[in-house]
């Protein structure tokens, strides 16, 4: 067992990335403790997992244009009922950002002929243990 919380968090969520990672196709990058932002400048809380789509230009390592981001995971060591809270408000944090592709009609043909992902992030939480 790991002697600080923080490492034992970390560990997990490396954990739950790599799983991620031996599942999806390689077109989902997956990045552990990243922020999602948006156009008009807004910025989530750090999320410990973000998927996005590693087909569109990213130009920070950690940071997503949510218009490229498929989910985004809360990942929990142990959760109570006071951490649920908390990890929910996290996603809010993504939930509130502005998502709003710009879908002319080259783009709307674009997006349906290339399979080019324009849906809002999905959100979830993991948790290991919970009471």
């Amino acid at each position: 067992m790991l002697p600080h919380a923080g490492l034992v968090g970390s560990e997990n969520e490396q954990a739950i990335a790599d799983v991620l990672r031996s599942f999806l196709p390689i077109r989902f990058g997956i990045e552990v403790n990243a922020i999602v932002i948006d156009r008009l400048g807004g910025t989530s809380r750090q999320a410990d997992i973000v998927i996005y789509d590693a087909n569109q230009p990213s130009f920070f390592r950690k940071v997503f244009p949510i218009e490229i981001v498929y989910a985004v995971i809360k990942v929990k060591t142990s959760m109570e009922s006071s951490e649920a809270a908390q990890a929910l408000e996290n996603l809010r944090s993504v939930s509130r950002l502005e998502f709003r592709p710009a879908l002319t009609n080259y783009w709307q043909t674009r997006t349906r002929e290339e399979k080019i992902h324009h849906n809002p992030p999905a959100c979830f939480i993991f948790a290991y243990r919970t009471s």
